[in-house]
């Protein structure tokens, strides 16, 4: 017996009486709408405040260090970029780690909606931090604005990519050691060229750069569709 015979089973069997004064019920009890806009407002407030302070820190650190670091701000400032996208994952599998399921999946919103709404709050923050970075690098070390960029955004999208996957195979504090772990690793990685390879952050080059960015950006979709696939497929439950 399929799902759409014991539905057929069910409404023979409790038939609903007709309802009385619906039209007046509704129009006395008007629901309040809340569009993705008011979603995205209250998952700032939602937030905790060590995200942004966090985020914050880390910026200023990057700088820093660039700045202080004549002929190596380019791949210090790509080195420790992961650390940023790290907050993100952390904050987003809060929920996760803390119990916190049951109480979101009570709320008006599906769990999808809440997941993507995190991502877009401190993802678009976190661009907005590169994208005053960038500039001031680019015009300390006369790379360019383009290359500085590319340079950013890659072991971000790296570290986020990795983030997601490791959120959606691993469960509670173990999810939470792995991604530190595989951080601290991106940071390794795109940190020891600068030291013993300066060449891969020189223009002949870039083009891997670019290629990386753009699987990248291909593999973090993949990763927040897959995510969103685990809770139940995203749909809205507002208007």
């Amino acid at each position: 017996m399929n799902n759409k015979e014991v539905q057929k089973l069910l409404k023979s069997a409790y038939t609903a009486p007709p309802p009385q004064r619906k039209e007046a019920f509704l129009r006395d009890h008007r629901r309040s709408e809340i569009g993705y806009r008011k979603l995205l407002t209250m998952q700032i407030r939602y937030l905790p405040p060590s995200a942004w302070v966090l985020s914050v820190a880390l910026f200023a650190l990057i700088l820093v260090l660039s700045l202080s670091l004549d002929l190596r701000r380019t791949w210090i400032a790509s080195a420790l970029t992961p650390l940023l996208a790290l907050v993100v994952v952390t904050v987003n599998s809060q929920w996760s780690r803390c119990g916190m399921a049951e109480w979101e999946m009570s709320s008006r919103f599906s769990l999808q909606s809440i997941l993507m709404a995190r991502l877009l709050v401190l993802g678009g923050f976190h661009l907005g931090l590169l994208a005053v970075l960038a500039p001031v690098l680019a015009r300390c070390g006369s790379i360019g604005l383009l290359r500085t960029g590319v340079y950013l955004l890659v072991p971000y999208l790296a570290s986020g990519v990795m983030g997601l996957f490791v959120t959606r195979k691993f469960h509670g504090d173990e999810a939470l050691y792995v991604s530190v772990l595989s951080a601290a690793v991106l940071c390794l990685l795109f940190g020891l060229p600068g030291v013993f390879w300066p060449a891969a952050y020189k223009t002949d080059c870039f083009h891997i750069w670019v290629a990386l960015l753009a699987v990248l950006t291909v593999v973090l979709l993949h990763e927040i569709q897959c995510s969103v696939r685990r809770m139940g497929g995203l749909y809205e439950t507002y208007g």
